[in-house]
C-alpha cells in the first residue's frame, strides 16, 4: 500500500513539474509576443507620423501577432488594426474577395482621420499589390494603374458593392 502510495505521489510530482514547464514556456511565449506587439505599435505610431498612416506590412505583422494571442482583430477583408491618435483600432468594413486567377481585393475604411476609404487589390502570384482611394487618388503613395493592376481587374473591383459603397 505505502509502494502504491508513493507511485501515486510520484506520478503527481511529475504531472506537475511538466505542467509548470509548460506554463513557464507559454508564459514566456506571450511575453515575447507582447514585446514584438510593443515593438510593432511603435513602428506604426512612427509610419503614422511620418506617412500619415501606418504601412500595410506593420499593420498585417501586428495583425498576426494580436491573433497569436488569440486577439481576433475582425474583418471587412481581413481587417488590419491601424493606430489613431495613440489607440489601435481595427478599421475596415469589407471582406476579400477572390476575383479568381489569383487576384483578390478588399475595400477598407479611412485608417486616419485625413484619410479616404480605398481598395487593396493582390495577386500573390504575381507579385502585384495595387492600392489606391475609391475616389481614383493615390492610396499608400499607389495607384491601381501605377501597380500594374489589369484594367479587366480594377473594372471588376469598381463594379462591386463594396467599392461602391467605400464610394
Amino acid at each position: 500500500m505505502k509502494k502504491l502510495a508513493n507511485q501515486i505521489m510520484s506520478f503527481i510530482l511529475v504531472l506537475t513539474m511538466v505542467f509548470a514547464t509548460g506554463t513557464t514556456a507559454f508564459a514566456a511565449e506571450q511575453n515575447s509576443t507582447l514585446h514584438k506587439i510593443q515593438q510593432l505599435v511603435q513602428k506604426a505610431e512612427s509610419e503614422r507620423e511620418r506617412y500619415g498612416e501606418a504601412t500595410d506590412e506593420t499593420a498585417k505583422q501586428l495583425q498576426v501577432a494580436l491573433e497569436a494571442l488569440g486577439v481576433e482583430t475582425g474583418s471587412y477583408s481581413g481587417t488590419q488594426p491601424v493606430v489613431l491618435d495613440d489607440v489601435i483600432a481595427t478599421r475596415g468594413y469589407g471582406q476579400t474577395h477572390d476575383l479568381g486567377k489569383g487576384w483578390t481585393y478588399r475595400v477598407d475604411k479611412p485608417s486616419s482621420d485625413n484619410a479616404k476609404p480605398h481598395v487593396h487589390v493582390d495577386n500573390n502570384k504575381k507579385n502585384i499589390h495595387g492600392v489606391e482611394n475609391v475616389d481614383g487618388t493615390p492610396s499608400h503613395g499607389k495607384t491601381l494603374d501605377g501597380s500594374k493592376v489589369p484594367k479587366d481587374v480594377q473594372k471588376k473591383v469598381k463594379d462591386s458593392k463594396d467599392y461602391k459603397k467605400g464610394q
